[in-house]
């Protein structure tokens, strides 16, 4: 494995919000799906939202947190999977684009574990379309 391996956000059907450092929630418009990360998976999305390359991002979990670099590479790992097992992100041959790394001024913490979580249950609700999918009795009637 290169330092250098790429990813980028799999579609342009994915919409993810932080939730003031405490969890990333991404919704899949075209599946119904949405997620919820936290731990150091919601820094490896906003790094891959910012462009960084695998070893850019092991080195900037190093310099956020209290690890070493072999740590760092297999939490990263760990959560590239597991993205990747989900279609949240893609390998790409290249670089998206020049990473720009958000200012860290906070003290180092211990890493924290990866958590992905895959929710269904919402999952007719987001794909229903309030316009077309209705009966005549209205919504939230399905046709």
């Amino acid at each position: 494995m290169t330092d250098s391996k790429a990813y980028r956000i799999a579609s342009i059907n994915l919409y993810s919000r932080d939730f003031e450092g405490d969890e990333v929630l991404i919704v899949d418009t075209e599946s119904g799906l949405y997620f919820s990360l936290r731990g150091c998976a919601m820094d490896i999305w906003s790094l891959i939202e910012s462009g960084a390359n695998l070893g850019e991002i092991v080195a900037e979990l190093g310099r956020r947190y209290d690890c070493g670099p072999d740590e760092a590479l297999a939490v990263a790992q760990t959560c590239l999977k597991d993205l990747l097992a989900n279609g949240l992100v893609q390998e790409t041959e290249a670089r998206v684009q020049q990473p720009s790394l958000p200012a860290w001024n906070e003290p180092k913490q211990p890493l924290p574990a990866p958590l992905i979580e895959r929710f269904t249950d919402m999952k007719d609700l987001l794909l229903l379309d309030p316009i077309h999918d209705v009966s005549d009795m209205g919504w939230p009637q399905r046709a």
